[in-house]
């Protein structure tokens, strides 16, 4: 069954939850995640999106992230730079709260 349409609108808030594949590690190291956290500012300052907390677990991360312009998509595709993460990213979530 093919999921709903993502509601898009100014000043949502979406939980946004990514794992890696087969639940492996993302980050090798505590650069991987220093490089994480530098694309995500990059990403909040391109699309003006802001992020009221997050957590970096070793095999996925978590964040609370607004969207002050309501595009989620062009946010998302802001952040898609490939780092050098120990694992590939193997699902993604972004739900409404």
């Amino acid at each position: 069954m093919a999921r709903s349409v993502r509601i898009q609108y100014a000043g949502a808030v979406y939980h946004v939850m990514c794992h890696g594949n087969r639940r492996e590690a993302i980050y090798r190291d505590e650069k991987d995640r220093e490089m994480f956290l530098t694309t995500l500012a990059e990403m909040c300052e391109r699309t003006g999106g802001v992020v009221h907390s997050y957590v970096l677990m070793g095999n996925h991360y978590h964040l609370f992230w607004e969207t002050l312009e309501g595009d989620l998509v062009a946010g998302h595709r802001a952040g898609e730079r490939r780092s050098e993460c120990a694992a590939h990213r193997d699902s993604e979530r972004l739900d409404l709260l």
